[in-house]
């Protein structure tokens, strides 16, 4: 790929600054006719505000929990690096999930921990009884504040790029796949490589994620060892922007979202939906309406084989929050009503 010339590569820096789509649009209050999603459901999860004592009732429907490690309400180290979960939430969380057989899918940190601190901390948590069974590599890198390097935003510890000829993100899949699966081979353990949702929109922000998602789906497909073996991961959020929507952080779409970028991946891999979600700007019956037909569409969109997912499990708050499933008040008007939609499918 030809280097792009410093004019361009400004130009996709001020972009990504400063575009921010719009959500507006007016939104349906009745619930679509779709059925439930499909035998399996993941829900994202916030390790570090993990309390099995809030999570009444249970929703027994759930199958899958995704984590990670960093504990965001801990501040750096001196090096710069987030730091592990305390033990005591780890121990809750394992005991959760072996009473409900949940099964986890593990979010490596590639720029928070060495290769060698986090292969020894998943193989210490997998011998205490967590049932992992599938490992994505990072997070939302596909961001701006990746982009530019952002040290003080939330995440951040080093810059990833992947405009051009810049290949930050898979340069840390050249360390850390092949190690992790001489640990946790190919076939006993899901594998799955992030890429980024796109709105139809045409714009200097989806095109930066086309070519993120273009460069991570060659790299399996040119990859015999490699392709038709490997999953892959995306986050999608849409509704009422909240007022504290930070733009660091993933776009929130329109509920027009256009589920195209779907059938962008390679054939014989998968889709593990590891964040999705609709806010809500209250919590009447139309506002969560719209947000069932949200992921009512979705769990349509996704073929059979995919796994989709919910964010979040729990947000440690007494207000309500537009996305969590449970809070320090135990299950939420959005836990209910998702709850009541898998219900169906008994």
């Amino acid at each position: 790929m030809k280097r792009l010339n410093f004019a361009t590569k400004l130009t996709i820096l001020i972009g990504l600054m400063f575009l921010s789509p719009s959500c507006s649009k007016t939104e349906e209050s009745e619930i679509t006719t779709s059925g439930p999603p499909r035998g399996e459901l993941l829900i994202n999860t916030r390790l570090f505000e993990f309390d099995s004592s809030l999570l009444n009732p249970w929703i027994d429907n759930i199958t899958h929990l995704r984590s990670f490690g960093v504990d965001f309400s801990k501040p750096k180290n001196n090096e710069g690096l987030y730091q592990y979960i305390d033990d005591n939430k780890m121990n809750d969380y394992i005991a959760f999930c072996n009473s409900k057989n949940l099964k986890i899918v593990w979010t490596l940190n590639l720029s928070s921990f060495t290769l060698d601190q986090e292969i020894a901390y998943v193989k210490d948590i997998i011998s205490r009884g967590l049932n992992i069974v599938a490992f994505e590599y990072g997070g939302e890198f596909y961001l701006k504040k990746y982009f530019i390097g952002d040290l003080d935003a939330k995440g951040v510890v080093e810059t990833i790029r992947m405009d051009g000829e810049n290949r930050d993100y898979l340069n840390l899949i050249d360390i850390w796949l092949p190690a992790m699966t001489e640990e946790f081979p190919i076939g006993e353990y899901e594998h799955i490589l992030v890429t980024a949702s796109l709105t139809g929109e045409q714009n200097i922000t989806t095109e930066y994620r086309k070519e993120f998602n273009e460069k991570v789906f060659d790299y399996v497909e040119n990859n015999p060892n490699l392709k038709g073996k490997m999953s892959f991961s995306y986050h999608l959020y849409a509704g009422a922007k909240p007022s504290d929507y930070n733009e660091d952080e993933e776009i929130i779409y329109t509920d027009n979202v256009d589920w195209s970028f779907l059938d962008k991946k390679p054939e014989d891999s998968r889709w593990v939906v590891t964040e999705s979600g609709h806010y809500v700007s209250d919590f009447s019956q139309t506002q969560l309406n719209q947000a069932r037909n949200f992921y009512e569409k979705q769990a349509e969109q996704l073929g059979n084989n995919d796994l989709m997912g919910i964010h979040t499990l729990l947000i440690q708050t007494t207000n309500e929050n537009p996305l969590a499933l449970y809070s320090l008040n135990g299950i939420t008007p959005v836990g209910l009503m998702i709850q009541s939609w898998l219900e169906e499918s008994d």
